[in-house]
């Protein structure tokens, strides 16, 4: 398996703050978010761009060839979400087809045979302390609010809060408490 790639985050947390505040977030965390990249592009040449999925998407992400050369030094010590396996390649061939019969500008572009490279998006997570609870991603490279990613976030946050409780509880039956 090719190793990830981390790509580097363009929006600091001032314009995060900023942005996050006009969607309704009062509290925001940086964290990064791991999906697979497939390269579009024509037959046999160098990816012109690429969809960023998993298997926990219900639409991929397209994201333009460039964005992908700027790679961040290291993954940071921020929050880590996983985006789960690989989707296969014929429901992704699939929603491809549909999205260039909707932009007939990218119908040249194919999904590659080539397998998926992994890959970490760099988000930002707006929370808001209201009654009723809401969560707004952003993306870490354009500042755009990302939708597709919030069932993928929150289900991660849930398998982790349930995470730590077993780990918890199993800590209090052992110390006696």
């Amino acid at each position: 398996m090719p190793e990830a790639i981390t790509l580097a985050r363009h929006i600091d947390a001032q314009s995060a703050r900023e942005r996050l505040a006009r969607l309704g977030g009062a509290n925001f965390e940086p964290a990064w978010v791991s999906l697979w990249a497939f390269g579009l592009g024509a037959l046999h040449s160098e990816p012109a761009a690429w969809l960023l999925a998993s298997q926990a998407l219900a639409r991929p992400l397209l994201l333009p060839h460039a964005a992908l050369t700027e790679r961040a030094e290291k993954l940071s010590d921020e929050l880590t979400l996983d985006g789960g396996e690989a989707p296969s390649r014929a429901p992704l061939s699939r929603q491809w087809f549909w999205e260039r019969m909707a932009s007939p500008k990218r119908w040249p572009l194919t999904l590659n045979e080539s397998p998926p490279t992994p890959l970490w998006l760099p988000c930002w997570l707006g929370y808001t302390a209201h009654r009723q609870r809401r969560l707004v991603v952003l993306s870490g490279l354009s500042g755009q609010a990302l939708p597709q990613l919030k069932p993928l976030v929150l289900s991660e946050l849930k398998r982790r809060a349930h995470e730590g409780r077993r780990q918890s509880k199993r800590f209090l039956e052992e110390s006696g408490g």
